[in-house]
């Protein structure tokens, strides 16, 4: 099968989550694969599994992908897996909050896609929604 070929069949999404799985800390080549939402869950699962084992590779694989969106799915990925992995929920929320504020300021549309398709409490996403910058 080749990689431009994929379909997204759930026996295909699911053969690719569990590749991806088991190769992410050898070679990370889940960003080569085309445009679509198998390499963005992908790229998600490659590195939420590398940030809860090495971080700073995880950070470097990250800051190596060329600006675009794969780079843009590895950060918001590599960011909401350090934001899980406090065991203090108002650290979370403050972290949350901060990320919201930051990327509101650098690319609204991307945050206000990303907050309207998560499954936050009620309360912080209304927090969230009022870091969000009119546009």
């Amino acid at each position: 099968m080749q990689i431009d070929n994929l379909d997204e069949s759930d026996s295909t999404s699911s053969l690719v989550a569990a590749v991806a799985e088991g190769w992410a800390l050898k070679d990370p080549w889940v960003s080569q694969f085309p445009a679509d939402d198998l390499r963005d869950r992908g790229i998600n699962l490659v590195v939420t599994d590398w940030n809860m084992i090495d971080p700073g590779k995880a950070r470097d694989w990250v800051l190596s992908l060329p600006v675009g969106a794969s780079q843009n799915i590895a950060f918001k990925s590599f960011a909401e897996s350090i934001v899980y992995s406090l065991s203090d929920s108002f650290a979370q929320e403050q972290a949350m909050e901060s990320i919201m504020h930051s990327w509101s300021q650098s690319d609204p549309a991307a945050a206000r896609n990303w907050l309207a398709g998560w499954s936050g409490t009620d309360a912080l996403k209304t927090s969230l929604e009022s870091l969000l910058v009119a546009n």
